[in-house]
């Protein structure tokens, strides 16, 4: 059982975010040096204890501008965030009508998701804890997507695996990346598994837009 930062290391405050005509209220860290130390102190050995998840990234900024996007289809579909973080893709897919799992594998993700769920009024969303390595019953989505994934080279492959696994038949996998150094084999391993892209730069960020071959 990983101990949780105490209230200190969680000081929050709200930001507000547009994205289209949608505007959206979220709750992040004030201050993330406290929460930052908090870990290297209690879980230094473990990399996967690192509070990605306390971050409103670029990258997933970029990936709710572009699934806010008239014609995307999302409306009653259901469909899956990895790595949510805070949520905001997952917000705008339900604010457009798909029914989502927002997933993370950090202990001490789901209040954040929870309470920006909240504020918004957003209830087509629920959450799971979610191993890469382990994803369960596969193919249930029809949309698989996520922001700033590929930061560690020895989560590439399960990444890869995890999120092909997810995708129903004809469903699609969406990836925003700031273009780290590991896209090109992320890239490399989708078009393995029979997946090919359309890319388009929003926000100087790489959104890579796949659905498989037949």
């Amino acid at each position: 059982m990983h101990a949780e930062p105490h209230t200190s290391q969680l000081s929050t405050h709200r930001i507000s975010v547009d994205i289209d005509e949608l505007r959206f209220e979220l709750e992040v860290v004030r201050d993330l040096d406290p929460l930052l130390d908090f870990y290297v102190e209690r879980h230094s050995d473990e990399v996967d204890m690192i509070p990605y998840y306390a971050e409103l990234w670029q990258s997933g900024i970029a990936l709710a501008k572009y699934l806010a996007r008239p014609g995307q289809g999302l409306a009653g579909l259901r469909a899956c965030e990895l790595g949510c973080g805070l949520g905001l893709p997952s917000l705008v897919a339900a604010r457009r009508g798909a029914l989502v799992t927002a997933t993370d594998y950090h202990p001490h993700n789901e209040p954040y998701l929870r309470r920006n769920l909240e504020l918004n009024g957003i209830t087509g969303v629920t959450y799971g804890a979610l191993d890469w390595a382990a994803p369960p019953k596969a193919g249930q989505y029809g949309l698989v997507f996520g922001s700033d994934l590929l930061y560690e080279e020895r989560k590439v492959s399960v990444l890869t695996a995890c999120a092909t696994a997810l995708c129903a038949p004809g469903g699609r996998i969406i990836i925003a990346d700031p273009g780290r150094r590991h896209l090109q084999t992320a890239l490399s391993g989708f078009r393995d598994r029979g997946f090919r892209e359309t890319i388009e730069i929003i926000d100087d960020m790489f959104i890579l837009d796949m659905k498989k071959d037949g």
